[in-house]
């Protein structure tokens, strides 16, 4: 059983670590150099390109963080194996991408609790701690244990809306000031389950007479909604 330590500024903003992470199975990796930079870096930031202003993040790293902004065409496994192989002092690894419970968005290959256990050695990586910088991953108990499980790694995840002045603590010791007080994105994706292209075709009840449409975040929950308006 995983020991969790849960820790948080307030009630309303609890994240938890876990630690003691189980062992788990180990397959091929493929690997393909990738440039980068700060080689005696020991904290790994890796930057989803579809973020709101990714460059500035990248851009607003302390002095000795590592921060490389990939491109999602290819599993975040292999590109992070690589840059591992390449700087070989990184011992914490933080991901900034967009997330919701459980689902950390990466192009065709999410991480999902599914895709961790298919996806291959997540056990190359050899880190002390996994940090996910995306909005309420740690929602879902189950996928942040899976992910600690496959890697080995202490894992830090939030419940809760990241970005726009609301941050895990430890990003005090990756991001400096400019970009934690005044980033205005979010890491939430657009609409759930979609934060790049088009999803699968979804039909929704509209009622008897609707007339039109409208977009917004009703619920205050960080995802955008759809209303329809009926005639009376």
């Amino acid at each position: 059983m995983q020991d969790i330590k849960w820790q948080g500024k307030d009630d309303r903003r609890k994240f938890y670590v876990l630690i003691n992470p189980m062992p788990t199975l180990s397959a091929a990796v493929l690997a393909r150099p990738i440039a980068a930079s700060t080689p005696d870096a020991q904290t790994l930031v890796v930057l989803s390109r579809y973020l709101e202003d990714a460059q500035t993040l990248q851009m607003g790293v302390l002095p000795g963080v590592m921060a490389v902004v990939l491109e999602c065409d290819r599993p975040l496994l292999e590109q992070v194996t690589e840059l591992l192989q390449r700087h070989q002092r990184i011992q914490r690894l933080v991901i900034v991408a967009h997330g919701e419970p459980g689902v950390v968005h990466w192009g065709d290959t999410p991480l999902t609790t599914t895709t961790l256990v298919e996806g291959g050695d997540w056990r190359a990586w050899r880190l002390e701690e996994i940090v996910l910088c995306s909005c309420r991953v740690g929602a879902d108990r189950e996928f942040v244990e899976q992910l600690a499980a496959v890697t080995g790694s202490r894992v830090i995840a939030s419940a809760e809306i990241l970005g726009a002045g609301h941050w895990l603590p430890e990003m005090a010791a990756v991001f400096n000031d400019e970009v934690l007080q005044h980033y205005s994105g979010t890491f939430a994706p657009k609409v759930s389950g979609v934060y790049n292209g088009f999803g699968a075709p979804t039909s929704l009840p509209t009622g008897s007479r609707p007339y039109s449409t409208s977009v917004g975040d009703f619920n205050g929950d960080g995802v955008v909604d759809l209303v329809a308006a009926n005639r009376s």
